[in-house]
């Protein structure tokens, strides 16, 4: 039977799995190699690269946002440029959430910080989006000060760098 590879960004999906990296190279090259026929052992439908790099940005997307606002239902996140700085400050930051459209001084300025106090820190996605998990209108920063939601947070939105931009996103 031929099917097609979907994503699973939970691990949870019944049946045969296989991790791939979330890198647009890395995707083409399964494509272009066969790569999901030999992880599946059965025939797979081709997909193209384009179509599986957008589910995963996709499906990636909402995992993050999912986990951001389960941190701060936990009352594991400072949100805010005010209160990820007081964060940062007394070291209760653990990564660092930028909205990618916020301020470019802001988020250079917050970045440098970050760097400064070896703090993780990303902008995966607009601040409209980031606060919509948090039942905020726009936000452009968050802290998570949990280690084990930063360090799930962190790998979520190095996966989504490696990923290309959506179309909502610009």
């Amino acid at each position: 039977t031929e099917g097609a590879p979907c994503v699973d960004v939970r691990q949870r999906a019944p049946g045969r799995g296989a991790w791939l990296c979330p890198r647009r190279n890395c995707i083409e090259q399964a494509v272009r190699r066969g790569g999901f026929a030999r992880a599946f052992k059965r025939n797979v439908r081709a997909e193209s690269a384009e179509r599986i790099e957008q589910e995963m940005r996709r499906a990636t997307e909402i995992r993050t946002l999912d986990r951001l606002g389960l941190a701060r239902r936990a009352g594991a996140v400072a949100l805010g440029i005010e209160q990820v700085r007081r964060a940062m400050r007394v070291g209760s930051a653990r990564f660092v959430c930028l909205a990618d459209d916020a301020a470019e001084g802001t988020r250079e300025q917050l970045a440098q910080n970050c760097e400064r106090k070896a703090i993780g820190y990303a902008a995966p996605m607009g601040g409209e989006r980031l606060a919509r998990a948090v039942g905020q209108d726009y936000i452009s920063a968050a802290a998570i000060t949990d280690e084990p939601f930063a360090s799930e947070l962190e790998a979520l939105c190095t996966a989504l760098n490696g990923l290309g931009r959506s179309k909502r996103d610009g």
